[in-house]
């Protein structure tokens, strides 16, 4: 049995109608991209654009070639080719995302390969820093005097370095200038 369908626009609801008559709906304008259409059975539609085969126009191809020349015994030939009918073409909606693909509908999508991630980088505390947090991009630090051991109360934050990176800060217990180190590792 042909499948029904129902299509809607805002609070009207029409149906059933079959595939036919949907792609004819849908070719003289009485069904709208816009529009909500269903398959009889379903809770929920789909936007009628996203039904394939819906609102494609038929393409009549003619071919004429040139006109019969009799001294040369060649005749006129015309060829013809149209899509088939609207009663021949099977709609398939794509189900809403909430809604469980039917195990005969259901495909694999083809395997691409995926570039490898970008490796995250780490940091590595060195001399007079210790280390807050870091996220693969950035680190946050705090910097402790290598003399009295006193950790600084503020924090810094930079992009982890390739390589070493040195920063200072004044010890007010030393009343020192010291010297911290911070290796990036990519």
């Amino acid at each position: 049995m042909p499948s029904q369908w129902f299509y809607g626009r805002g609070s009207d609801i029409i149906g059933p109608v079959s595939e036919g008559e949907l792609v004819k709906l849908a070719a003289s304008g009485n069904v709208l991209p816009s529009d909500t259409v269903w398959r009889e059975g379903r809770e929920s539609g789909v936007p009628a654009a996203k039904v394939r085969h819906l609102f494609q126009a038929p393409v009549h191809v003619t071919l004429t070639s040139p006109p019969a020349v009799p001294e040369l015994n060649v005749p006129a030939v015309t060829l013809t080719t149209a899509l088939p009918e609207p009663d021949d073409v099977h709609l398939v909606a794509t189900p809403a995302a909430s809604e469980p693909i039917p195990a005969e509908t259901a495909t694999v999508p083809p395997t691409v390969p995926h570039p490898a991630p970008a490796r995250a980088a780490r940091a590595i505390a060195g001399k007079g820093t210790v280390i807050v947090g870091q996220d693969g991009k950035t680190v946050k630090f705090r910097m402790k005097c290598t003399i009295c051991g006193k950790e600084d109360s503020s924090w810094k934050s930079l992009p982890i370095p390739r390589g070493i990176a040195r920063s200072s800060f004044f010890c007010p217990k030393c009343r020192k200038r010291q010297d911290c180190e911070l290796q990036g590792v990519h």
